[in-house]
């Protein structure tokens, strides 16, 4: 937590925080166990999290808890169906989920106004790198291919 005080005959605001260290430098001493520090703002840098970004945070490291006292290591909580899972870690490290320009995230990225970059108001196809074997280009080539 960062807060903003104006001190008594300064013209500047002060900032206190860095409590999340003390707390973990804490832990760590009660616990042997080894705690690190994420400031959510460094880790989000999209701006102050809404409350359904909170509640999401703070089910997903409930789950995660939860798989830690049941011994379930080599997993990870994920979100399908709005129901949160677990899902080992080794059926989705070093793989990827492609995009199309149709999926729903995709648009509703550029519904938002989100840099997917590419020139504001351009056609997403023109910038569409097949990811399918069936691709003859390289995903540079296919890009290059699409901005002409």
């Amino acid at each position: 937590m960062v807060y903003r005080q104006k001190v008594k005959h300064s013209p500047d605001a002060i900032r206190l925080g860095g409590i999340s260290h003390r707390v973990a430098s804490q832990i760590e001493g009660l616990t042997n166990i080894e705690c690190r520090v994420t400031i959510l703002g460094h880790l989000l840098r999209g701006g102050i999290p809404s409350a359904a970004d909170r509640i999401l945070a703070t089910r997903y490291g409930v789950e995660s808890v939860h798989l830690a006292q049941k011994g379930e290591f080599g997993k990870m909580v994920a979100l399908q169906d709005n129901k949160l899972t677990s899902v080992n870690i080794s059926e989705v490290a070093g793989k990827m989920r492609p995009l199309t320009t149709n999926d729903s995230l995709i648009k509703t990225a550029v519904s938002l106004g989100i840099c997917l970059g590419v020139p504001v108001g351009a056609n997403l196809n023109d910038y569409y790198v097949d990811p399918s074997p069936k691709s003859q280009k390289a995903p540079a080539e296919a890009l290059q291919a699409g901005k002409k």
